[in-house]
């Protein structure tokens, strides 16, 4: 009877650290979210910058296109696996400076300093958030310590 009680109690703990390690990792809120279409992110941009900076409606629809062809073109790259990384980088801040040109043909003197000054805002509190480990997947493991290179890292290292 000790055997059976013994065996059935191993088999619970066992079925029961199987279904917590299954969803390890994975907080609810990570599988709830997914990533927003181009067109989702352009117009909560634009709202925001609608907010921050006074848009008319015309610079808030010039401003909106704007927005929607820079995620299209961010989304093909950060999807094109054949880039490398330094290759897709380059390509983003490319999209990202060539957006700031657009703006400021859009945008009055003013607004586009308050733009800037938003900008700089939110560098900011990345920058924080970075170096508090509050940061996308940063933080993780011991301080103090690095973790060993990838292949890829000393790959480039030895280049």
């Amino acid at each position: 009877m000790k055997t059976l009680l013994i065996a059935a109690a191993l088999l619970l703990s066992g079925t029961m650290f199987a279904q917590t390690t299954e969803t390890k990792g994975k907080s609810p809120k990570t599988e709830e979210k997914e990533r927003k279409t181009p067109d989702e992110r352009a117009n909560g941009l634009t709202n925001k910058m609608t907010e921050k900076l006074g848009l008319s409606e015309d610079q808030k629809a010039k401003v909106y296109t704007i927005n929607v062809d820079m995620a299209k073109k961010n989304d093909a790259i950060r999807q094109n696996t054949a880039l490398t990384k330094e290759d897709r980088r380059a390509q983003l801040k490319s999209n990202y400076l060539d957006r700031r040109s657009q703006y400021q043909s859009v945008l009055t003197a003013e607004q586009f300093a308050k733009f800037e000054a938003w900008e700089k805002e939110k560098k900011a509190k990345r920058q924080e958030n970075k170096g508090n480990g509050k940061g996308k997947g940063k933080g993780k493991g011991k301080k103090g310590t690095t973790p060993p290179p990838t292949e890829e890292e000393e790959s480039e290292d030895e280049l």
